[in-house]
């Protein structure tokens, strides 16, 4: 259980280390306070686009992929596969089927409710985003009131809740986080949903 905050911009240290250059933020926060919008500059090249979210409350969650997708139609097969623990005598012995009827079965959908909360957990769009953005190099994990430009990582965020995501709470973080991604060179493009 456990949130993370990575800041982009933090005082003299990260400036320093080139995450973002001060100008930009200015000119970030002159064009949010003349159009209400973030400033999202679109990289020359890009293949992956990140979907960003608005949950209501300003904060965005990030995504790789549609950000409304279901988890896919899975068979007995794919499922052991995938998310099943043990092999196929362990799923036998647990769901008192014959091994003929197994057999049978392996070829037949079973119910979402099933796998639902490990596909959330390991291959939903917002996991990708996560997994994803955690690996680069964004920014300090500091706690400071004096930052600009955050981005939090959610790994269950409370006893019982196996949620995971990456949230960036408002505008300007969210056009910070673009600028940080096409100054590694990232080409991905954030589009607000």
């Amino acid at each position: 259980m456990s949130i993370t905050r990575r800041q982009f911009l933090l005082s003299i240290p990260a400036v320093s280390a080139g995450y973002i250059i001060p100008s930009f933020v200015v000119r970030a926060a002159e064009y949010l306070a003349s159009t209400g919008k973030p400033l999202l500059i679109e990289p020359s090249m890009y293949d992956s686009i990140l979907f960003a979210v608005n949950d209501g409350t300003g904060n965005y969650q990030l995504n790789i992929g549609d950000p409304y997708a279901e988890p896919p139609r899975l068979t007995l097969r794919e499922y052991i596969e995938t998310y099943y623990w043990g092999d196929d005598d362990d799923y036998i012995e647990e769901s008192d089927l014959s091994k003929n009827e197994f057999k049978i079965a392996l070829n037949e959908y079973v119910e979402e409710e099933l796998y639902i909360e490990d596909w959330a957990r390991q291959h939903s769009p917002n996991r990708l985003a996560f997994d994803y953005l955690f690996c680069l190099d964004l920014g300090t994990e500091t706690e400071s009131n004096k930052a600009v430009g955050v981005i939090e990582f959610i790994d269950g965020p409370s006893p019982g809740n196996d949620y995971i995501a990456a949230h960036v709470p408002d505008h300007l973080s969210l056009s910070l986080l673009q600028e940080r991604l096409n100054r590694l060179n990232e080409g991905v493009r954030i589009i607000i949903c």
